[in-house]
């Protein structure tokens, strides 16, 4: 911050924590945005091999998690990220431990699995022979079919 002071006097306040055009004689100093700051981190997580699904904004629930997994109090990781202390907005929607995760994935799995189905739907069919007693008919076999739903038991699948 020391190195670049001269550059940030002329600067807002809010946002004067990464510069632009420091080395361009041309062009004067400017704040880099908000926006400019996230698709420079969204880059870095591509480059990361992170899916890219997940936003800039999950890296904060990610670190402040990993913070407080880390030991890092509770109140420190709030004040931190501008979070309220009074507040439990971090302990209800961000802090997202591997634990509690993993619990709740293998909850959901069990439950919502489509890896095995248990209840299938099959078609049994058998000739039914119909016989007239008459000599100008023959004797005619029709295919009559009909379904049978079939059930594992529920503790072979859960035991």
């Amino acid at each position: 911050m020391e190195l670049t002071k001269q550059h940030r006097q002329h600067l807002a306040i809010d946002h004067i924590l990464f510069l632009g055009y420091l080395e361009v004689d041309s062009k004067p100093t400017t704040c880099v945005q908000p926006s400019t700051v996230g698709k420079w981190v969204q880059t870095a997580m591509e480059k990361a091999g992170v899916d890219r699904r997940y936003k800039t904004h999950s890296l904060r629930s990610a670190t402040s998690t990993r913070a407080v997994m880390l030991g890092v109090p509770i109140d420190q990781v709030k004040d931190h990220a501008n979070w309220s202390l009074n507040s439990n907005m971090f302990e209800k929607f961000y802090c997202r431990p591997p634990r509690r995760r993993l619990r709740s994935t293998r909850i959901q799995q069990s439950i919502f699995s489509n890896a095995e189905n248990s209840t299938t739907l099959e078609d049994e069919s058998g000739p039914t022979r119909i016989e007239l007693g008459t000599t100008s008919n023959t004797n005619v076999g029709e295919e009559e079919s009909e379904n049978v739903v079939r059930t594992r038991l529920w503790h072979r699948r859960y035991f």
